[in-house]
C-alpha cells in the first residue's frame, strides 16, 4: 500500500498563477492553467528515461535542466531498477480511457509495475484533451506497428491522474469525462460514438 502521508507531502503545487485548488482526502494538487505542477520542492533525485525508439526523453531532460533541475538520463531498461529509491513515478499520457486505463509509450506499464512492487505511487500528468470518453476495451485490436510503440497500463497501477481540471483517482476518470462534454463531442466528430 502507498504511504499516503508521504504522497501528500510530495504532491503540492509550485504554480505561480491563480488557480482553483484541488484537494482530495489522499492528494493535494494545485494545477496551473498551462500544465499541472505536482512537486512543491525540487526532488533530491530526478530521473528521466531516454524513451526509445524516438528518444524524446533526451529533449525532455534538456528542458528540465534548462528550468534549473538536476536530471539523470537513464536507459529505458535500467529505469525499473532505478525506481527503488523513488518517492513517486510521474508519467505522461497519450490517452487515459474512461475506465482509467493508461495508453502511453511502451515500457510505461513495466515502470508502473515496478513502482507498485516498491509501493511507489504512479501519477499520470496530462491535459484533459487526452482523456477518451470510451473504455479501453472499445478500441479494438491495434495495428502491430502501434503495439510496438505503446502499451496499456491497467487502472489499478495508477494512483492518480492530474490535469488542468484537477486530480482524480483512476477510478474517477469517468466522472471527469462526464463533466467535460467537448470530449464526447470531439469523438462524435471523428465518427466514434462514446
Amino acid at each position: 500500500m502507498v504511504d499516503e502521508a508521504r504522497l501528500r507531502s510530495r504532491l503540492v503545487s509550485g504554480a505561480k498563477t491563480p488557480v482553483r485548488r484541488v484537494q482530495r482526502a489522499d492528494l493535494q494538487v494545485e494545477p496551473n492553467l498551462r500544465t499541472p505542477h505536482v512537486l512543491h520542492t525540487p526532488p533530491k533525485r530526478l530521473l528521466c528515461t531516454v524513451s526509445y525508439p524516438v528518444e524524446e526523453g533526451r529533449a525532455f531532460a534538456d528542458e528540465l535542466r534548462a528550468s534549473g533541475l538536476a536530471v539523470e538520463l537513464v536507459e529505458d531498461e535500467e529505469a525499473p531498477t532505478e525506481l527503488a529509491g523513488a518517492s513517486l513515478l510521474l508519467v505522461g499520457a497519450d490517452t487515459v480511457f474512461r475506465d482509467g486505463t493508461l495508453c502511453n509509450k511502451i515500457g510505461t506499464r513495466r515502470l508502473a509495475e515496478a513502482a507498485a512492487e516498491h509501493e511507489i505511487p504512479t501519477i499520470v500528468a496530462c491535459e484533459v484533451i487526452k482523456l477518451a470518453p470510451i473504455e479501453s476495451t472499445q478500441t479494438g485490436e491495434l495495428p502491430r506497428e502501434v503495439r510496438e510503440l505503446f502499451d496499456l497500463t491497467p487502472p489499478e497501477l495508477v494512483h492518480a491522474v492530474v490535469t488542468e481540471e484537477g486530480t482524480v483517482g483512476s477510478d474517477e476518470v469517468q466522472a471527469l469525462i462526464d463533466r467535460t462534454p467537448f470530449l464526447r463531442e470531439g469523438y462524435a466528430l471523428l465518427g466514434r460514438t462514446p
